[in-house]
């Protein structure tokens, strides 16, 4: 994968990239990767896209205004549109204070309907300084590190046997795989 040599990419990604997640969508002919990238006015969102099974990456956006993190796509169009859930951070000029986000795309540039669908109040005192996608930490390797106590998905591969594979990262130090099956998995929700 290279980087985009442009002016957006050494304005925003000038300092640290992250977070990568990835999501095929609709019929598996597009596959779409959000990075986190860190630069002198904060954190932003980029979109590279793939339509040959991930073995190539092109910059397709950036997505939304300074300072939203966590962004996960939705792995099928919704009435034609790209959805994608996010996190502004909180405390930051990205506002959004702390919630989780819902917007639409019809081409990964521009975005819209944008609309908070849970916030950190909706969880009494738990989620004090904001709430995004993630586990609770149990584990040490989960608890100590760059970010204390902190758990989020990265992905899911479902294997035709049935199993499927939970990446995660624990603390901003590591990278996890837990294991588990559809069906456990399934009824883990109560569904």
């Amino acid at each position: 994968m290279s980087f985009p040599d442009t002016d957006w990419w050494n304005k925003y990604a000038d300092s640290v990239i992250y977070d990568p997640r990835i999501t095929r969508i609709d019929s598996g002919s597009e596959t779409l990767m959000t990075l986190a990238c860190h630069g002198v006015l904060g954190c932003r969102i980029a979109i590279f896209r793939s339509t040959d099974e991930t073995r190539t990456w092109e910059f397709a956006s950036c997505q939304g205004i300074p300072c939203h993190r966590n962004t996960v796509y939705f792995p099928k169009k919704i009435n034609g549109l790209y959805a994608v859930l996010d996190w502004p951070n909180p405390g930051s000029n990205g506002g959004g204070n702390g919630g989780i986000w819902i917007k639409d795309s019809p081409d990964l540039k521009f975005w819209g309907e944008a609309d908070r669908i849970v916030g950190p109040e909706d969880f009494m005192d738990y989620g004090v300084g904001g709430i995004g996608g993630c586990a609770l930490p149990i584990e040490p390797y989960e608890m100590l590190g760059l970010v204390p106590s902190v758990c989020f998905p990265c992905g899911t591969v479902v294997e035709g046997d049935g199993e499927v594979k939970f990446y995660y990262g624990g603390a901003d130090r590591v990278t996890a795989l837990g294991i588990s099956s559809i069906d456990k998995s399934v009824k883990a929700c109560g569904v």
